[in-house]
């Protein structure tokens, strides 16, 4: 243990010479993992350190280290730049990685576990930038909106047809993008919450019928099941429809089809919130309704028509 860490110490100082004589890149590199909504965050944390200059890198070996959520069970694929085909997404080599994790590492818990007092927009390179880092109210007033686009042209012949639908039930009166965040969050998670309750879907299905007359609502969820068996009832008599056919290798299609909703339930998690970030102008109108805990009050002021439902 006492000569791996002398080892360890050794090759930090001498990556730190290297550094000092011109021989280390001067760039930062942004380890990615997580979901679509993850590499969204992390995404944008590399935009706003690129508008200061500096030259960002990311670090994918994630999605093939690992690439599934908490409990293991549901898939969280590299989909960035199938969401977005647009984006400029700069890789950083396993070389560069090893290189700055060794003399440059910064590491932070994006929701206060672990947060360090640092700001992560003071960072400069080399840096190699770890773990998750709190969110700048600039990514959703100005940055969200001009980098990310929701694209239909990356839709299959099955999306588009449910696409279609939702079209549809917004011409007809509203259509409103449900979605239940279960799996690896169907309990507590201090960064989260406490999972949506029954109660709370029931009182937002109400709500939105309440304001909005006609309106279809179209459930997303990757346990498509245990709604269909489980949550179906708290919609009582209400049109509604379970969409089951992505499944979380392909959440960032659930995402893009949320968009095209006007009214948003949404639960602990980010995609639906971010679905409803997406949605054109024509629709930001819309409600957007969040679960009572905690975690919700961070969004009340990034929506134009915002409720927590209690």
């Amino acid at each position: 243990m006492i000569l791996k860490t002398l080892l360890k110490s050794l090759i930090k100082e001498g990556v730190g010479s290297l550094d000092k004589v011109g021989l280390v890149p001067n760039v930062v590199v942004v380890r990615m993992d997580g979901g679509i909504c993850s590499q969204m965050h992390f995404y944008l944390v590399g935009e706003m350190l690129k508008r200061r200059g500096c030259d960002v890198r990311f670090d994918l070996s994630w999605f093939r280290e690992c690439g599934k959520d908490m409990d293991g069970r549901f898939a969280r694929n590299y989909d960035l730049e199938r969401a977005f085909p647009c984006l400029e997404v700069k890789k950083a080599s396993p070389l560069l990685c090893r290189l700055l994790k060794i003399g440059f590492m910064y590491h932070n818990d994006y929701f206060g576990i672990q947060e360090s007092s640092m700001d992560w927009m003071e960072i400069v390179g080399p840096a190699y930038m770890d773990g998750y880092y709190r969110d700048s109210e600039e990514m959703y007033s100005t940055v969200f909106k001009q980098v990310f686009r929701a694209d239909d042209s990356v839709l299959d012949k099955d999306n588009l047809k449910l696409l279609n639908e939702i079209i549809s039930a917004n011409k007809a009166g509203s259509a409103v993008a449900v979605h239940v965040r279960r799996g690896d969050l169907s309990s507590f998670v201090k960064a989260y919450g406490a999972p949506a309750s029954m109660v709370y879907f029931k009182k937002s299905v109400e709500y939105v019928r309440r304001i909005s007359g006609e309106a279809k609502f179209f459930i997303f969820s990757d346990e498509s099941d245990w709604c269909r068996n489980e949550l179906s009832e708290s919609f009582g008599d209400a049109d509604f429809k379970i969409c089951d056919i992505n499944g979380s290798e392909k959440g960032y299609c659930d995402m893009i089809l949320m968009s095209h909703c006007r009214h948003h339930i949404t639960s602990q998690g980010s995609l639906g919130k971010y679905a409803a970030m997406l949605r054109n102008e024509r629709l930001c109108d819309g409600l957007v309704l969040l679960p009572p805990n905690e975690p919700s009050r961070e969004w009340l002021s990034r929506f134009n028509n915002c409720k927590i439902v209690n």
